[in-house]
């Protein structure tokens, strides 16, 4: 996945005025501060023909998954998609779902809310 145009530096300040506004949400903000750690240290590196046709097969089940509100599952399977498309913008949208839905499932609907609209921000 690509990071946005903006600077590293701004997506830090947004993610410490998002941990000081939700405290509750410090744990989820940590883990998204290093993924931009790894995500920028990271070497790009171009996908096959064969990953991408893999990739789209993935993503049909993820689709499915997500469609019968298996969530757990679907988690596991994004984050293999992930590294199999790195940069694919679907697959992000797709994760910022399974987030949201696995949080609104765990922490109520408020604390799910939150964190999609952090990280629909942060990764906009």
């Amino acid at each position: 996945m690509d990071l946005p145009a903006f600077p590293t530096c701004t997506m830090i300040s947004y993610l410490e005025k998002a941990a000081h506004t939700a405290p509750d949400m410090a744990p989820v903000i940590g883990a998204l501060l290093e993924y931009i750690k790894e995500e920028v240290n990271r070497p790009k590196e171009p996908v096959s023909e064969e990953f991408e046709i893999l990739g789209r097969q993935v993503k049909q089940v993820l689709m499915g998954l997500m469609e019968n509100g298996q969530w757990e599952e679907a988690f596991g399977v994004v984050n293999q998609l992930m590294a199999l498309l790195p940069g694919d913008p679907e697959i992000l949208k797709m994760k910022q779902e399974i987030i949201a839905q696995r949080l609104a499932k765990d922490g109520g609907e408020c604390s799910g809310l939150i964190v999609e609209r952090v990280i629909a921000f942060v990764f906009a």
